[in-house]
């Protein structure tokens, strides 16, 4: 993998763990498999989703909408990189999530995605993400 494409996977889990920092509802479980859910279907399986989530489970808005923008901008990174194109979906591109470094804070990749030893199943998306956030008064 060149520098440039490990660079691409790695980003999107420093801005996760700068949210965190500021939100740490991130690491819970609901929000770990909606992360893990969106990314095995469009990047993992390399599928068009049928419409952007409106929800990550965050419990704020504002987290929401970070976690929004940091899943948006790696989407739109890797499915630009030809090096990207040239892996294949499934289990190789779900290697590559797996394979980013612990953060500088010491959280795991893990702690944003969960540890999953396969790849997730391709499914349609969970109904709740394309709902609006149910956020704390």
């Amino acid at each position: 993998m060149s520098r440039p494409l490990a660079a691409a996977i790695d980003r999107p889990f420093d801005d996760l763990d700068a949210i965190a920092d500021a939100h740490d509802d991130l690491t819970d479980t609901d929000v770990r498999e909606a992360i893990d859910e969106v990314l095995a279907h469009a990047f993992v399986w390399g599928q068009p989703l049928p419409a952007w989530p409106r929800t990550f489970r965050m419990l704020s808005r504002a987290g929401d909408q970070r976690v929004s923008r940091a899943v948006q901008r790696f989407l739109a990174q890797v499915t630009a990189s030809d090096e990207l194109r040239a892996v294949p979906c499934g289990a190789p591109r779900h290697a590559l999530l797996h394979a980013a470094a612990p953060r500088a804070s010491g959280r795991a990749v893990a702690e944003f995605i969960g540890d999953g030893a396969r790849p997730r199943p391709l499914e349609a998306l969970s109904l709740d993400l394309l709902e609006p956030g149910d956020y704390d008064a």
